[in-house]
């Protein structure tokens, strides 16, 4: 079995093309690191979840689908498990063991 980190369902990943240059390495990384700040204010109830979709869409990717992914990894790693349930100051779901 497969272990996942609670905050696997929210983090996005570095875009790759086979025709970046470094140029378009250095862009990429750069927008991951701060899309992955903004995600994680906002799961640490410091802004909003407007900023997380703005960031994103601000980076050319879709907000609706990382909205989605999200939400599908958070049924199938989390509430599928059994876990118990606590919201941060987000309203996001988290497994309560992460408070104890």
């Amino acid at each position: 079995m497969q272990k996942h980190d609670v905050l696997d369902p929210f983090m996005t990943y570095l875009e790759v093309h086979p025709d970046f240059n470094a140029s378009d390495d250095r862009r990429a990384i750069e927008q991951l690191a701060t899309r992955q700040g903004v995600i994680m204010d906002w799961l640490n109830g410091e802004t909003g979840t407007d900023a997380v979709l703005d960031c994103i869409e601000e980076q050319g990717l879709y907000a609706a689908g990382y909205a989605q992914s999200v939400s599908d990894a958070v049924d199938q790693f989390y509430r599928d498990g059994g876990n118990l349930y606590v919201t941060n100051e987000s309203g996001i779901l988290l497994p309560a063991h992460c408070y104890s």
